[in-house]
C-alpha cells in the first residue's frame, strides 16, 4: 500500500478491513458509495488507504455495508495485535 501523508498502520487495517467486508458480500465499490450517497472514488479512497476515514463516515460505510461496528473494532483490534500500546501508556 503506497504510504501518504495520513499513513498510520490502522489505516491500512482499516482498508483491509473494509474491502474484504465488501467483497464478502459480493459488493461492487459503486453499490456500497450509493448507499452511502457518496462517489465509487470515495470507497476506492478507503480501501486503497489513500483516504484516512473520519469516524462518523466509517460508522456510515460500515452501515452500508452491515458491519456491526463493535465486531469490527474487535477485528481491528485483533489485526493490530491486541491492544494498541498508545492505550497501554495511557492507562
Amino acid at each position: 500500500m503506497p504510504r501518504n501523508i495520513v499513513y498510520r498502520p490502522e489505516t491500512e487495517f482499516i482498508a483491509d478491513l473494509v474491502y474484504r467486508s465488501r467483497t464478502s458480500q459480493r459488493l461492487s465499490q459503486g453499490e456500497v458509495a450509493e448507499k452511502l450517497g457518496r462517489a465509487q472514488q470515495f470507497v476506492s479512497n478507503v480501501e486503497t488507504g489513500k483516504t484516512a476515514v473520519q469516524f462518523v463516515a466509517l460508522l456510515d460505510l460500515l452501515q452500508a455495508l452491515n458491519y456491526d461496528p463493535h465486531q469490527f473494532l474487535e477485528d481491528l483490534q485483533a489485526r493490530m495485535g491486541g491492544s494498541s500500546k498508545r492505550a497501554k501508556k495511557r492507562r
